[in-house]
């Protein structure tokens, strides 16, 4: 059956140091597991990888809540729980504050999204995104503390 890991992080709302942290909990979903695996990666997905971290590209989308949505696909390959964490990206050669940090565990996949709120778009005048990139952050989950080297991703329309 298929199923689906995760773990409790607690933080101090004033610190965002962590106070706890649960153990995995294992939901099985009742769903068989496909033996066929679907290939996220077409000809336009761009693909980055970095220190066992693969980020693909799954495109950009609108949303009538949010803005924009960068839609991502990471697998961690990597012995360590990483975080990725991006605070801004390049619209069309502008930069824009974003929303995104994910945590992503030692052999797991995950799917993230970068949220481009609809305020921002609309203070730089950006209504259609041609273009994007963003360096993403690699981070110590227990401190937050970036490593050196940096995902680059590219969005090409």
């Amino acid at each position: 059956a298929s199923k689906i890991q995760l773990k409790a992080c607690i933080l101090d709302a004033s610190s965002f140091e962590t106070m706890y942290t649960s153990q995995s909990v294992t939901i099985q979903t009742g769903q068989p597991q496909q033996e066929e695996k679907v290939s996220l990666i077409d000809a336009s997905s761009a693909v980055s990888e970095l220190e066992g971290i693969q980020v693909v590209s799954l495109g950009i989308e609108d949303d009538p809540d949010w803005g924009k949505l960068w839609k991502l696909y990471i697998t961690n390959t990597s012995d360590e729980d990483v975080v990725l964490y991006a605070p801004d990206i390049i619209l069309n050669n502008t930069t824009v504050d974003v929303t995104f940090s994910k945590l992503i565990g030692s052999g797991k996949k995950a799917v993230g999204t970068i949220i481009i709120m609809q305020d921002d778009l609309n203070l730089h005048q950006i209504s259609d995104i041609s273009s994007a990139s963003t360096h993403l952050q690699i981070q110590e989950p227990e401190t937050y503390t970036s490593r050196e080297n940096t995902i680059l991703l590219e969005y090409n329309k």
